[in-house]
């Protein structure tokens, strides 16, 4: 992994002014304020996992991550839930440092940079989350684990939108450890961003709305649907069974799934009762032998009795009326 490009971020910068006798000046700064970083060139959202980071002391500060031009030594590195540094730069001795401290003194907002070679990747999903450097973030994330920190380096501008900087000028406090700033807390973002984060949130809750208003219409209209079928299968069903459609005696069969309806439906078309043969019997020339079709009332209560007595077997309850109705027809 030493092979990857070092991960750059912005971080404050901090230089103690001139002390007449001192060799070099004093630096200070916050490397990393331990959250999420979106403005890396590699990755969309990024975060560094500090609990396995590290940064030995002494260690090179160089300008821009240009290794062949060191401008000063890290004395001191603080590694918890944020990148805390201090050092010494070679103004007395080297003209990049020199210009850089110079131009310090004129008010130039240098940031500091470091890089990072992590030992792993972790790529965190949309919608899970990951607790790094006593945060809870959120995917879709890039986590890098088991780091090592090599080098800082001074630079115009980095990565970390999180973090200012913040520069000595001559006059100001020699104690450039006890100024090191405090990194922002991960509550405090800026107006612009607040608002960026307020909008997109209104555009993706229109946008969920509108789909789930959109999902329930169509299954709005795939009930109605199934339900026009299954009723229209229903009064087949019971046409081919010679029983009345009644909506009362349909709704069992309207709520039943479709697997448990076609099973249904063909036992009860199998098990089809029949009225006497002799009250059904036809000529060979398709004329119906009309002495033995009921012709009293007695034949027509009788041949009721039987399609009473039938429908009874197959748990359906058939009134006189209904089986009078069934006898005149078949008569």
């Amino acid at each position: 992994m030493d092979k990857l490009s070092p991960v750059a971020f912005a971080a404050p910068a901090k230089l103690a002014p001139v002390v007449e006798g001192a060799s070099g000046r004093k630096f200070s700064g916050i490397a990393y304020a331990g959250g999420v970083i979106t403005d890396h060139p590699l990755f969309a959202r990024v975060a560094f996992d500090l609990a396995s980071t590290t940064l030995a002391t002494p260690a090179p500060a160089h300008y821009g991550h240009d290794h062949k031009q060191p401008i000063g030594v890290i004395d001191a590195a603080e590694v918890s839930e944020r990148i805390a540094i201090s050092g010494t730069l070679f103004d007395d001795i080297d003209e990049r440092s020199k210009l850089v401290a110079a131009m310090a003194d004129r008010g130039m907002p240098w940031q500091m940079s470091v890089g990072i070679h992590p030992g792993r990747m972790d790529e965190i999903k949309v919608g899970a989350k990951a607790e790094v450097n006593g945060q809870t973030m959120a995917g879709p994330l890039t986590v890098f684990r088991n780091n090592r920190v090599r080098e800082v380096s001074f630079c115009t501008l980095g990565a970390d939108g999180l973090t200012s900087a913040q520069v000595f000028t001559i006059g100001a406090t020699s104690d450039a450890t006890a100024a090191t700033p405090e990194p922002p807390k991960m509550s405090e973002i800026s107006k612009e961003d607040y608002d960026r984060a307020i909008t997109d949130l209104a555009t993706t809750k229109a946008s969920l709305e509108a789909s789930n208003a959109k999902i329930a219409e169509l299954e709005g209209k795939f009930a109605a649907q199934a339900l026009e079928h299954r009723t229209a299968a229903v009064k087949e069903l019971f046409s081919a069974i010679s029983r009345d459609y009644k909506d009362a005696d349909a709704a069992p069969y309207l709520s039943m799934d479709d697997v448990v309806f076609a099973a249904v439906s063909k036992d009860l078309r199998a098990a089809r009762p029949a009225l006497d043969p002799s009250l059904m019997k036809t000529h060979a020339d398709g004329g119906v032998d009309e002495a033995a079709k009921p012709k009293t009332a007695a034949d027509i209560t009788n041949a009721a009795r039987q399609h009473i007595a039938a429908q009874a077997k197959l748990g359906f309850a058939v009134t006189n009326a209904e089986a009078v109705q069934f006898v005149a027809r078949a008569a």
